[in-house]
């Protein structure tokens, strides 16, 4: 078995292969570093730690948040520029959803 390829500080590549022989060492191993998968040199899957994905995944939704914030916030802006009536940040919010 090949060992683990280091690419970056927080990165480890292994072949699918070396992957499928060693699984459970590997899965042990994600508390300290994430492990990315690859097919033929490429890279195809990663395999993390659950409670770095659950923190990537609450960052995501903020980013998504604040986005929404931003654009209802430009578009209030821009309404009262041209002295239209505004939309309040409740309602934009309450569409945002309504298109998930």
């Amino acid at each position: 078995m090949r060992e683990p390829t280091a690419t970056a500080e927080d990165e480890v590549r292994v072949s699918l292969t070396d992957f499928q022989r060693k699984v459970s060492m590997f899965v042990a191993g994600v508390k300290d570093q994430t492990l990315t998968l690859t097919r033929s040199g490429e890279p195809v899957a990663v395999l993390m730690d659950v409670d770095e994905f659950r923190h990537l995944v609450e960052l995501e939704e903020q980013a998504e948040d604040l986005y929404w914030t931003v654009v209802a916030l430009r578009q209030d802006i821009e309404w009262q520029r041209a002295n239209r009536p505004t939309v309040s940040l409740e309602e934009v919010e309450a569409r945002a959803r309504g298109r998930n």
